[in-house]
């Protein structure tokens, strides 16, 4: 056979597969057009002819004729969306099918990311929702349990505690409900001769009951402490919120408002009052009262460990930077530590912020912490006693602290006081004529 009738035969033959081709996707064209309302695509002779002319577009490599696939096993339905594609690379010797596979592929690819990132946003607003009603509930449950608070601290204000003595025992109230009643036969409410509640544990109250005194608490009905002869206030801004209590063997100790005992009964006394009045020479907040043990003074905290030890005659605090102590008969200031700020002694010491009022040979003084005097005339007066524990004697002077004024009472006789004012800004001072 000539190699012109090659040519012609070998033209002949893709211009056959071309046509059937065509014929291929004519017929998908109308399937789509059916589905899709698309318009056919139109394939132009001339630009086939002259694919078909070019030489060197139709020549094939018998290796590469070798390699290609059988019609029947590559043979796919093609798309009318990539005719002219289809066409060119099949004119081309492109391998067509290989590229289709190739962008199946991308295709699949693409199909399942979105699925991959809709399944993260499912998952992440899945556990946002779950967090959130988390928090919620947990704030809900958290601002009822406040307000639940709240309405019961209000309800515990509204209330009015209060109980009355009947003369077979003793009443307690919240409101107009009775909720409790203590038997006894002459008892009674036991706040020094106050009735009154603890404002910090209203429903519990110290009873006397023939000799014994001790807390009882309504609400348990029953009694919470020891048995005691007397029992005195510590109040921290004028709250009680502990008591010394006093034991038949006449030592004492200090309890708290629950009746448990913090410090033990081991004391001769603690802090400073007369029979059993109010009790000063303690400051809560700053942790110390005064006590006294095997004869001697000293200071503790509310811990019952020593502050100032156990080595003086009579000590003197008022909640101020400076301590009083007496040794052989005559008053020194010493600061918290136990250090003496004044050496010389005096028949009295009283500091109040930055003075020192003192008395020595029935003269009045005003001095600084470093005993220097701040008032140079000297004020006389009638004694020289300081302060007794013995209620039968008369203090040399009294000191009434109202803000940035102290008012003074000198003695100038044996019942009468001269008053002076001292103001603790400029240092002056003022006699009051009467």
């Amino acid at each position: 056979m000539s190699k012109k009738k090659k040519k012609k035969n070998k033209i002949e033959e893709v211009t056959e597969t071309v046509e059937q081709t065509s014929s291929e996707l004519e017929i998908a064209q109308v399937n789509e057009n059916v589905e899709n309302s698309e318009q056919p695509v139109e394939l132009e002779n001339t630009e086939i002819n002259e694919n078909i002319n070019d030489e060197q577009a139709v020549e094939l490599d018998v290796s590469a004729k070798k390699e290609e696939p059988k019609e029947e096993e590559v043979r796919q339905p093609i798309s009318t969306k990539n005719y002219s594609a289809t066409v060119d690379k099949l004119v081309g010797e492109v391998k067509l099918f290989n590229d289709d596979d190739a962008d199946l592929g991308i295709d699949k690819k693409r199909r399942v990311w979105p699925i991959i990132l809709i399944l993260i946003l499912l998952v992440g607003g899945a556990f946002g929702i779950w967090y959130f009603l988390l928090n919620d509930n947990n704030d809900l449950g958290k601002s009822k349990e406040e307000e639940k608070k709240v309405t019961e601290e209000n309800k515990n204000q509204n209330i009015e505690y209060r109980y009355e003595e009947k003369e077979d025992g003793i009443e307690f109230y919240n409101g107009t409900e009775l909720v409790d009643t203590y038997s006894c036969e002459g008892c009674k409410a036991y706040v020094y001769g106050r009735y009154e509640y603890f404002s910090s544990m209203p429903t519990v109250i110290a009873i006397q009951d023939g000799e014994k005194i001790f807390l009882y608490d309504y609400t348990l009905k029953k009694v919470v402490s020891d048995n005691y002869t007397q029992l005195q206030n510590i109040k921290s801004d004028g709250e009680t919120i502990l008591f010394i209590v006093t034991t038949e063997l006449g030592t004492v100790g200090i309890m708290n408002i629950a009746g448990e005992v913090i410090i033990p009964t081991d004391y001769e006394a603690l802090g400073y009052s007369i029979s059993g009045g109010d009790v000063s020479d303690y400051d809560y907040k700053k942790d110390i009262i005064t006590a006294k043990k095997d004869g001697y003074w000293g200071a503790i905290n509310f811990k019952g460990e020593e502050i100032i030890p156990f080595e003086y005659e009579d000590i003197y605090y008022n909640g101020y930077n400076g301590i009083a102590v007496c040794v052989e008969g005559y008053w020194y200031l010493h600061n918290l530590n136990n250090n003496r700020l004044i050496e010389t002694g005096y028949d009295m010491i009283i500091p109040i912020k930055s003075y020192v009022f003192t008395s020595v040979d029935k003269v009045f003084y005003v001095l600084n912490y470093k005993g220097e005097p701040i008032i140079e005339k000297e004020i006389p007066t009638f004694l020289d006693t300081f302060r007794s524990r013995n209620e039968s004697v008369t203090p040399v002077f009294k000191i009434e602290e109202d803000g940035t004024v102290v008012n003074i009472y000198i003695m100038k006789n044996d019942v009468e006081y001269n008053q002076y004012k001292f103001n603790t800004v400029n240092g002056e001072l003022t006699e009051i004529i009467q």
